[in-house]
């Protein structure tokens, strides 16, 4: 499991305290977050412009949601869904080249799909997450 002061500090929220950060990444996740924290997974090389709007958020809904500053509860927690398996992926496969690598390569144990096209729900987030630990504990796919 990664702590929520990891994801926090993938998406640029530095200025919150280390204490009481799950349940702050909750309001925040809540009120939305602001546009800055999907930028800067995409300048960390978490994910592109392209992936997102292929797949998460679309492009006019994003160019909307840069005029309001904010995104959606919804696609706040997408990002910080994103985050987490991210962080969690760079944890056992050591590097971000090779985490990046696994969560856009077909994976049998998901069914022939990506990691990375399962984030878009909480579910799906969650079989990514049981196969990293499987990976972690040295369960081979």
């Amino acid at each position: 499991m990664v702590a929520a002061s990891v994801v926090a500090r993938m998406l640029g929220r530095n200025d919150r305290p280390p204490h009481g950060s799950d349940t702050e990444l909750v309001g925040a996740v809540r009120d939305g977050l602001p546009i800055a924290a999907l930028d800067r997974l995409v300048s960390d090389g978490v994910i592109s412009e392209a992936e997102i709007e292929a797949r998460f958020i679309p492009r006019r809904t994003l160019y909307a949601r840069r005029q309001k500053g904010t995104l959606s509860s919804e696609q706040s927690d997408f990002l910080v869904r994103l985050a987490r398996i991210q962080a969690f992926a760079d944890a056992i496969f050591g590097e971000r080249a090779k985490s990046h690598g696994w969560l856009r390569d077909r994976n049998s144990v998901l069914g022939g799909e990506r990691p990375l096209d399962l984030l878009d729900t909480e579910a799906g987030g969650r079989l990514v997450e049981a196969v990293l630990g499987r990976i972690a504990h040295g369960i081979v796919e």
